[in-house]
């Protein structure tokens, strides 16, 4: 698992995908909900990683947007920045 591999190397990870997997379905919540919380915390955080596949993921590609935005680097696991306009 990535996020242990980042743990191990000594960052704190927040992993957003699994802060809200046991909240699917809750009564009166959307996506956009859990988005809008990732997106909060992500304007905490240090750098995003990018795991293969990233591009498939509407809130993937919003947190990618949005750590740009907010000048946190972006890099693609394994370690390669992610260049902008992808």
């Amino acid at each position: 698992m990535v996020a242990l591999e980042y743990w191990r190397k000594g960052y704190a990870v927040i992993c957003p995908h699994k802060n809200t997997a046991l909240f699917d379905g809750a009564e009166g919540t959307t996506d956009d909900t859990w988005l809008e919380g990732d997106l909060e915390i992500l304007g905490r955080c240090d750098v995003v990683v990018a795991l293969p596949g990233w591009k498939g993921s509407m809130g993937a590609r919003a947190e990618v947007v949005e750590a740009r935005r907010q000048g946190i680097p972006v890099w693609e696991y394994p370690m390669e920045m992610v260049r902008d306009g992808e």
